[in-house]
């Protein structure tokens, strides 16, 4: 499956586009940027957040051994989501369903990237229907060549770091579009309703 750059990017991009002020300018969008790293960050991690099933592989053996199971369902990315949700209306109750549906879709972006990785491993894919079933999807076709997983040593391998920087190469337009979309000219300064940007 993707490697965090991946995943990451990606996130960035989705804070970029919907949590970020429009800025009239490139130096306005920093400094709003600056503001807003927190949000952002949890953006990333969000998007990173259904690989935490590599923890427990950790302990037993192996990265792979859990991986692409539960955690990489739609249930479980529909927990992530509301409980994302939950925090954000404890901080900022103006928090609303707009809010719910961008925290699902970055949540979701997860197991797209994924579903457009190569997957050598068997079983092949993700666990998307759990727990109303334990089959693996997996699309016959992929963006994003496999990275190997399997220890230390293949995970800082020569190959995992060109997997990597394909990854960045691949997303890194995503973010620069999410970016030049809210530099316009113009741009009203006021702050989005949704989640907040502290």
């Amino acid at each position: 499956m993707a490697s965090p750059v991946a995943h990451s990017i990606i996130g960035l991009a989705f804070g970029a586009a919907a949590l970020i002020p429009r800025s009239e300018g490139v130096r306005a969008f920093l400094r709003n940027a600056r503001r807003a790293w927190k949000t952002l960050l949890a953006c990333a991690f969000i998007a990173c957040a259904p690989d935490i099933d590599y923890i427990p592989g950790l302990f037993h053996g192996g990265f792979n051994r859990f991986h692409q199971q539960q955690s990489h369902s739609l249930a479980w990315v529909a927990l992530l989501a509301l409980a994302a949700w939950l925090a954000a209306r404890a901080r900022n109750p103006a928090a609303g369903p707009r809010a719910m549906a961008f925290l699902l879709a970055l949540a979701l972006s997860h197991l797209v990237i994924d579903l457009l990785t190569n997957d050598l491993s068997v079983p092949r894919g993700i666990m998307i229907a759990w727990p109303f079933s334990d089959r693996y999807l997996f699309l016959p076709f992929h963006v994003f060549p496999n990275m190997a997983k399997q220890d230390w040593s293949e995970m800082l391998s020569r190959r995992n770091f060109a997997v990597a920087v394909f990854e960045a190469a691949a997303t890194l337009p995503f973010l620069a579009a999410a970016i030049a979309w809210n530099i316009r000219p113009g741009a009203g300064r006021a702050a989005r309703p949704g989640l907040s940007r502290k």
